[in-house]
């Protein structure tokens, strides 16, 4: 039944349901997983098909608990007949009620929250001039420019922005700083002030009243009908306006990142007077009692040009005192710019704390700036980071959105995601500085982490003795190695590789497919080997029992022989 009102042929079934690959990764109905494409093929055969009974109800239940893609559904959305499947529009209505209300809540509350109004109206009229003469402009939403360029200039041109958009557009009892900072856009982006209030007055007359997943999608409908204009605000202009000091840094932690990202751009070109770097550093040095991401970012665009090094490292460094904050470990990323500019040792200290935290996600921000200024650190900086390294280099992280899965290699065995994690950038940081040798390259080359074996790798290859490039090679072909060490020998330059010539040639005759293949590559561009040899070793290649091993070897010749005739010309 769900095939033929979809109006899938039994292949394309096949290939996008259970077993196949275009998945939604939502349940539909059972253990059937339905793709977006289901439904809006279902929603199409409803407008144009007269009402069925039994359809109806199926397409109601799938509905309710698969919808399509907010795109893609926009286009629909005004043809459904709303008394029809009212039961439909009735329920989307109330599960979304919560969700829209969530994106404008800042923190969780108890009770139901309370219902929000759109402000978007509302709020171009109250940056606008009321126009003399009281015409309205047309209601063709293709060409409303000056609101296109507005709402691309927002950053509200696509669905992918839904979220800071309802933050945005929504009544939170913000409307000074919101309105300081459309003022400001408007001068910015160069738009005719009454022509914005009249296209305005036109189109968005539904984005008044209670905030709905029936008023959203009527928002977000005349929102992707604008047109998409290239846009480059000019805030030193905007900065030249008479904005207030005080409200710009408010704005910084607006939960709209449109309003906090504008006000740091205009701060930045120098509004607000000289009192906003001293209203500035009272607001940061508030941030080890509340969290603030946004601002957290801000500050460290800002700090260098409103407070200089010296100041910033007032501010800073208290902030990073143990215990740190996750959100505010991105406070760590302004210590590489501070220590190039006061090469101070209380710098570095802060940053060896900051590595022995126990939260990961710290200790990595922390190890990410460290290896920003490798060059720079103190002989005695390295030894605390080697004994520190040693303690992090076995232990994995935890995945915040399971904690109940198991980690390896960084990868969450849940969701696949690599997982950030501090031993990574020291290990790194050790190799650069040459504190990581042969011995715990071997240690570490049989860790499950991928990034962990190419730093190992690297390790072993740091000193390319022959004896030592010989034994990994012996190791590499009997499969005791991962391949990245082999790639690491290979990459070494032509002088070490002529030495252990030998080693490399009987890998070609290897009973391992994939190492052979490999070799293959390798004489193409290989410079410790002539290349009338490699050219003789590709062509018995050619003879190979494996395909993957002939086919490269077609591909060596073909580049040797064009190599010789460019040579030869």
């Amino acid at each position: 039944m769900l095939r033929e009102v979809a109006q899938l042929s039994e292949e394309e079934w096949k290939q996008q349901s259970w077993d196949g690959t275009n998945l939604s990764g939502q349940r539909a109905r059972g253990w059937l997983r339905l793709p977006h494409e289901f439904v809006d093929k279902s929603l199409v055969l409803l407008v144009e098909e007269q009402s069925n009974p039994e359809h109806d109800e199926l397409i109601m239940r799938v509905g309710m608990q698969e919808r399509g893609t907010l795109s893609a559904s926009l286009g629909l959305f005004h043809r459904l007949d709303r008394e029809r499947f009212k039961a439909l529009f009735e329920w989307q209505d109330l599960m979304m009620a919560e969700a829209l209300v969530g994106l404008v809540s800042s923190k969780p509350e108890i009770e139901p929250p309370p219902s929000r109004d759109w402000d978007i109206l509302d709020f171009i009229l109250r940056i606008t001039p009321e126009s003399p003469s009281g015409a309205v402009a047309s209601a063709n939403s293709n060409q409303a420019f000056a609101l296109g360029r507005f709402i691309c200039g927002l950053g509200f041109s696509d669905e992918m922005s839904l979220g800071d958009t309802v933050t945005f557009l929504t009544r939170i009892g913000d409307s000074e700083q919101k309105d300081l900072i459309g003022r400001a856009a408007v001068v910015a982006l160069g738009i005719y002030p009454l022509l914005l209030r009249q296209e305005a007055l036109a189109l968005l007359d539904c984005a008044r009243g209670p905030v709905s997943w029936l008023s959203l999608m009527e928002v977000m409908a005349v929102m992707l009908k604008l047109p998409r204009l290239p846009v480059t605000p000019d805030w030193k202009k905007a900065a030249k306006l008479e904005l207030s000091g005080s409200d710009l840094v408010l704005a910084l932690s607006h939960p709209s990142w449109a309003v906090s990202h504008i006000a740091a751009q205009l701060l930045e070109c120098g509004a607000g007077g000289q009192d906003v770097p001293e209203m500035l550093e009272q607001r940061s040095r508030a941030l080890r009692e509340y969290e603030d991401e946004h601002l957290v970012r801000h500050v460290l665009t800002l700090a260098p040009v409103l407070w200089g090094a010296r100041r910033s490292a007032a501010v800073l460094l208290p902030l990073l005192a143990p215990p740190v904050s996750l959100l505010n470990s991105r406070l760590y990323e302004a210590l590489p710019w501070l220590y190039r500019q006061e090469r101070s040792e209380v710098i570095v200290e802060c940053l060896l704390r900051g590595i022995e935290s126990p939260d990961s996600g710290v200790a990595h921000r922390a190890a990410e700036a460290l290896l920003e200024i490798a060059e720079l650190l103190p002989t005695n900086a390295l030894d605390v980071l080697s004994r520190s390294t040693e303690g992090w280099a076995w232990r994995e992280p935890r995945c915040e959105r399971h904690p109940q899965a198991a980690v390896e290699g960084r990868v969450c065995s849940a969701c696949r995601t690599v997982l950030s994690h501090p031993k990574v950038p020291l290990l790194k940081l050790l190799l650069r500085k040459g504190y990581l040798g042969v011995e715990q390259g071997l240690r570490l080359i049989q860790s499950p982490d991928q990034e962990v074996q190419r730093i190992a790798a690297a390790a072993l290859v740091s000193q390319p003795t022959a004896e030592r490039l010989a034994e990994l090679i012996r190791k590499g072909a009997e499969q005791q190695l991962p391949a990245c060490v082999m790639e690491q020998v290979l990459a070494l330059e032509a002088i070490h590789l002529r030495e252990v010539q030998s080693e490399l040639m009987a890998l070609l005759r290897s009973h391992w497919a994939a190492l052979r293949e490999r070799m293959i590559e390798a004489l193409a561009t290989a410079e410790w080997v002539r290349r009338d040899e490699a050219l003789r070793c590709a062509r018995s290649a050619l003879q190979d029992p494996v395909p993957s091993v002939r086919n490269q070897a077609v591909m060596t010749i073909r580049y040797l022989v064009a190599q010789e005739i460019v040579t030869g010309a």
